[in-house]
């Protein structure tokens, strides 16, 4: 998954397999470049900012089957940003 346009805020919905049940830990991975500063956040998720290139992990427990991610840029005129993520339980 991509921020479509990092020049503009966004909104992400991460969603969880639907062969998943008993959601107990979420792993998102969130990496790029931009120009400029941004910064990311979400449901239980301490804002994370940003500059240049940058890797971030974020582990945590996690009983939802969705998470809700917000991208905010301060000054980006281009670049790219992958999220990668993925939500643990056990399969049905």
């Amino acid at each position: 998954m991509k921020v479509p346009d990092v020049t503009k805020s966004a909104t992400l919905e991460l969603v969880a397999t639907p062969d998943l049940k008993n959601v107990r830990e979420l792993r998102i991975q969130l990496g790029g470049n931009v120009s400029g500063h941004g910064m990311i956040w979400g449901d239980n998720i301490k804002t994370q900012r940003f500059s240049g290139g940058f890797n971030i992990r974020i582990t945590k427990p996690w009983t939802q089957t969705n998470c809700v991610l917000h991208y905010q840029p301060d000054g980006v005129t281009s670049g790219g940003i992958g999220v990668r993520y993925r939500f643990v339980g056990d399969q049905k």
